[in-house]
């Protein structure tokens, strides 16, 4: 993923955040989006955790969104979502 692109989905990240957001305050780095949606996965701190956030390109207000999951691992969220995911877009 270009640079350029992957400080996008960042900035995008921190625009949309509440101050009282999971993520506020937490740094993070673009590992991989979902190109049909606007799902964006992100390592938190250096890693290997791994948040995996929908993307609303709103000012949110409150904690719930924009949604965020988390995964323990990089190899966690390659086997239990980026995998699965992977193959609901390709059939």
């Amino acid at each position: 993923m270009a640079d350029q692109q992957s400080q996008h989905f960042q900035d995008e990240l921190q625009r949309e955040i509440a101050q009282d957001h999971i993520l506020s305050g937490l740094t993070v780095r673009t590992l991989a989006y979902r190109v049909d949606r606007d799902d964006v996965a992100f390592i938190v701190d250096g890693g290997p955790r791994v948040a995996v956030v929908h993307l609303t390109y709103s000012v949110e207000t409150t904690p719930d969104w924009p949604t965020t999951k988390f995964y323990d691992s990089v190899e966690e969220f390659l086997r239990n979502r980026m995998k699965p995911d992977h193959e609901e877009y390709v059939l």
